[in-house]
């Protein structure tokens, strides 16, 4: 009997003694003052941590319950801690790709020679200058004594005589002579001059003919050059 009632004593001691470990246990603990940006977490058995809170601002004292008491403060986690030490924080804004633009190589085409020179189209002028015939012999032989038909000339002594009589003519024919004589002297000396001058001109003529086919030439070789140049 006595050992009976040891017994229940023992084991009602070991029971107050539970129940009151168990009442110090789930007694509140003091609230643990967290830094601005986080918040209290209540660990169980009295233990306390600070976490980040899961928005901005506040002061730091919201309390969390994760089953060993009651949170001191008036906020309420309802999700686990973030992992790793993660942040509640507001997401970062979009920041764009940078564009890198890269303008094409220009492609430079030199323009077409088009530059031909003129064509020569000077003609010099035909030359339509006759000389009369060389007089033969000496004196004029081209009046005709109208008495015989014998030509009339003029000697050496300055007597004009007819050739076919070889006696001196009348002063008739023979004025008629020296008017043909002098008209036909005058003629030699302008067709001397005439010859003289288009002489000169085709001599002219022909430089500058000469001075063109070289401006020609010089402006085809120049073209030809510059199109070299060009196409370089």
């Amino acid at each position: 009997m006595k050992t009976i009632m040891k017994r229940a004593l023992a084991t009602a001691g070991s029971m107050a003694l539970l129940g009151s470990g168990l009442i110090l246990g789930a007694a509140p603990a003091q609230a643990l003052s967290c830094p601005p940006g986080q918040i209290m977490v209540d660990l169980g058995g009295g233990g306390q941590t600070c976490i980040p809170a899961a928005t901005d601002g506040g002061n730091g004292n919201g309390g969390g319950d994760y089953g060993g008491g009651g949170g001191s403060g008036p906020g309420t986690v309802t999700g686990p801690p973030a992992q790793n030490g993660g942040n509640y924080g507001p997401t970062p804004g979009y920041q764009p790709p940078t564009q890198t633009y890269t303008p094409p190589a220009p492609v430079y085409n030199p323009p077409a020679q088009t530059y031909n020179p003129p064509a020569q189209t000077y003609t010099p002028p035909a030359q339509n200058y006759y000389a009369p015939p060389a007089q033969t012999g000496g004196g004029y032989a081209g009046y005709v004594n109208p008495g015989t038909g014998g030509a009339v000339s003029q000697n050496a002594a300055g007597t004009w005589v007819d050739s076919s009589t070889g006696a001196a003519v009348d002063p008739g024919v023979a004025a008629e002579a020296a008017e043909a004589e002098a008209k036909d002297t005058a003629a030699e000396e302008k067709a001397a001059a005439e010859k003289k001058a288009a002489d000169e001109k085709a001599a002219k003529t022909a430089s500058v003919k000469s001075t063109a086919e070289k401006a020609a030439t010089y402006q085809r070789v120049l073209a030809t050059a510059e199109k070299a140049v060009s196409g370089r």
